[in-house]
C-alpha cells in the first residue's frame, strides 16, 4: 500500500509538470524532452528548443554536453547519429544542409527524401548551396524519382514524385513521359488516362501554368505518335489513324492516306488486269493476293470507315485547345488548319469508297453511284481516290 501512493505520488508530480520527477522517470534525452514539452512547457517557441534540447541532453547523456552549450559545439561532441539528427531538427531550417548530409550517409534515400518532405510541410526548407531556385526537397524527390526509372512498374509512382517538384518538375516529368517504353497498348492506354486525369481534368488545368499545359500537351501528343507507329506496324491502322488524330497529326494522315491510296491503285489495276479480277468476283478488296488482314491497302479502307463511324474525324474537326501560341503565331512548321481540313475530308471521302464498294458488291448500284459522285465532287478528295473510283466502278 505505501509503494503504492509512492507511485501515485511519483505520477502526479510527472503531471504537474515536476522536472526532477520528469528527469527520474526518463529513459533518454528524447523522453525528457517530450514529457518536458507536454506536461511543464507546452507553450514552448520553436526557437526555444535548440535549448531544452541541449539541456535535456545535459541530463541523460555522457557526451560532454552541458546546459547553455551552443548548437555548434554541441554537433562537434561524439553523439550518436540519432541525436545529431533530432538536434538538428530541433535547431531549425539553418541545420537542414547539414541534416540531409548526414542522413545520406547513414540512411536509404527514401528516408531520407521523406523526412526532408516532413520537414517541409512543418516549415523547414532550405535552398541547395549555390542555387538560388532549387529547394533540398525537390532536389532529394527528383533524385528519388530518378532512382525509380530502374523499376519500370513503378512509373506512376515516379511521376507522382516529379509532379510535387514546382522548379524543374515539369521539364524532368516530359522527359521521364518520353522514356517510357509503351510496349503494349494497355501500357500506352494507362498513361494517356494517367495523363488526362491528372494534368488535363477541369480542376487540374486550373491550378497548372499555361505554359506547363502546354509541354504535358506536347507531351501526351509524343505518346499518341508512339501508340500509331506501334499500331500500324502491327497492322492495326484503325487504331494508328485514331492514336494520329488525337495527337493531331494531320500532316502523317495525309501521307499515310497517300501511300495506301497508291498501293491501293497499283493492287487494283493488276487486279483488273486478272480474269480473276477482285472487283468482277465481287469480294471484298481485303482479301486480294491472300495477304493477312491489316496490312492490305483494301483493308485500310475498312479501317478509315471504322474511324469515321467512331465518331473521331468529327471529334478533330472541333477547335484544339491550345495553351501556348498557335502554329503560326510561333513560325512551326507542319500543322496548320488546311492540313487537319485536307486530311479529315480524305477521311470522310475513302469511308464513303468503303461503302459505295459494300453497296456496289451487294447489287446496291444507285446508292454507289451516289457515294461516288459525292467523292469525286468533293474538292478537298486526294486526286489518287478519283482513280481508284474509277477502277472499283469498272465492270
Amino acid at each position: 500500500r505505501k509503494r503504492g501512493a509512492e507511485d501515485l505520488v511519483e505520477v502526479l508530480s510527472m503531471l504537474c509538470g515536476d522536472e526532477a520527477a520528469l528527469q527520474e522517470g526518463s529513459a533518454s534525452w528524447v523522453e525528457l524532452a517530450s514529457a518536458l514539452l507536454q506536461f511543464s512547457c507546452p507553450t514552448l517557441r520553436s526557437e526555444d528548443l535548440p535549448a531544452l534540447a541541449l539541456k535535456c541532453m545535459s541530463c541523460k547523456l555522457d557526451a560532454g554536453v552541458e546546459e547553455g552549450t551552443s548548437v555548434e559545439a554541441a554537433l562537434r561532441m561524439e553523439l550518436g547519429n540519432l541525436d545529431r539528427l533530432l538536434l538538428m531538427v530541433l535547431s531549425g531550417p539553418e541545420f537542414l544542409p547539414e541534416f540531409v548530409a548526414l542522413c545520406e550517409k547513414v540512411l536509404p534515400l527514401w528516408w531520407t527524401t521523406h523526412l526532408v518532405d516532413l520537414l517541409h510541410h512543418c516549415g523547414q526548407d532550405a535552398k541547395v548551396e549555390g542555387s538560388a531556385d532549387l529547394s533540398l526537397r525537390e532536389s532529394l524527390l527528383l533524385q528519388y524519382a530518378e532512382h525509380l526509372s530502374g523499376h519500370p512498374a513503378l512509373w506512376k509512382v515516379r511521376l507522382d514524385y516529379l509532379c510535387e517538384c514546382p522548379t524543374r518538375g515539369m521539364d524532368a516529368l516530359v522527359a521521364a513521359i518520353g522514356e517510357l517504353p509503351l510496349s503494349t497498348e494497355d501500357e500506352g492506354d494507362q498513361l494517356l488516362a494517367y495523363m488526362d486525369l491528372t494534368f488535363f481534368s477541369e480542376q487540374a488545368q486550373r491550378g497548372l501554368p499555361r505554359t506547363s499545359l502546354q509541354k504535358l500537351s506536347e507531351a501526351r501528343a509524343s505518346v499518341h505518335n508512339k501508340r500509331a507507329t506501334a499500331n500500324l506496324q502491327a497492322g492495326n491502322v484503325s487504331s494508328g489513324i485514331l492514336h494520329l488524330l488525337k495527337a493531331g497529326d494531320f500532316t502523317e494522315v495525309q501521307r499515310l492516306v497517300d501511300r495506301f491510296l497508291e498501293d491501293f491503285i497499283a493492287e487494283l489495276s493488276e487486279s483488273l488486269a486478272k480474269p480473276s479480277s477482285t472487283a468482277a468476283s465481287g469480294k471484298s478488296p481485303d482479301s486480294a493476293d491472300g495477304a493477312p488482314r491489316g496490312t492490305t491497302p483494301g483493308h485500310f479502307l475498312a479501317s478509315v470507315a471504322q474511324v469515321v463511324e467512331y465518331g473521331a474525324v468529327e471529334d478533330a474537326r472541333k477547335p484544339r485547345q491550345r495553351w501556348g501560341p498557335s502554329p503560326e503565331e510561333a513560325g512551326e512548321e507542319g500543322f496548320s488548319a488546311a492540313d487537319r481540313a485536307a486530311a479529315l475530308e480524305s477521311l470522310s471521302c475513302i469511308s464513303n469508297v468503303h461503302k459505295a464498294f459494300e453497296h456496289m458488291t451487294a447489287g446496291r448500284m444507285k446508292e454507289a453511284a451516289e457515294l461516288f459522285t459525292e467523292v469525286v465532287n468533293s474538292p478537298s478528295a486526294p486526286p489518287r481516290l478519283w482513280v481508284v473510283v474509277v477502277l472499283l466502278a469498272s465492270p
